[in-house]
């Protein structure tokens, strides 16, 4: 009886040292009420959001001639844009945004991510903003 006291109480020590008390930023699903709420509270809506982001990628990618534009979540208060297929594996909950620039709602700046992964559950399927652009 004593072990399964000890276990016990090991156990709950390893799960109170390993909680982590980092804040996560929101995310909001396109295609959803949230989504649609968030977009609102920003100073620019994702279709303003992706023009800038094409005009951005365009200027730093000259002989780039066209553009395949996705989004799959607003995070925090960044649009979160990729010219490529935004990787998300349901199982870990990994969003993976290497590869990625995050357009900002409020002050319109646009940054290349340094951040690889961001932890978030989606559902299945996703909903993506697709949108094709010209230089």
């Amino acid at each position: 009886m004593m072990k399964l006291i000890n276990y016990l109480i090991f156990i709950m020590g390893l799960n109170f040292f390993s909680c982590e008390d980092k804040k996560q930023d929101d995310f909001f699903a396109y295609g959803t009420r949230e989504y649609t709420l968030k977009e609102a509270s920003l100073n620019i809506k994702t279709d303003e959001a992706a023009l800038l982001f094409s005009n951005y990628y365009f200027k730093e990618n000259p002989k780039e001639e066209s553009l395949t534009l996705r989004l799959d979540i607003i995070y925090g208060d960044y649009y979160i844009f990729s010219n490529k297929i935004i990787l998300y594996n349901a199982k870990s909950g990994d969003y993976i945004t290497e590869n990625t620039y995050w357009v900002n709602g409020k002050t319109k700046q646009i940054e290349k991510s340094d951040v690889k992964k961001i932890k978030i559950l989606l559902s299945i399927p996703k909903k993506t903003f697709i949108q094709e652009y010209h230089n």
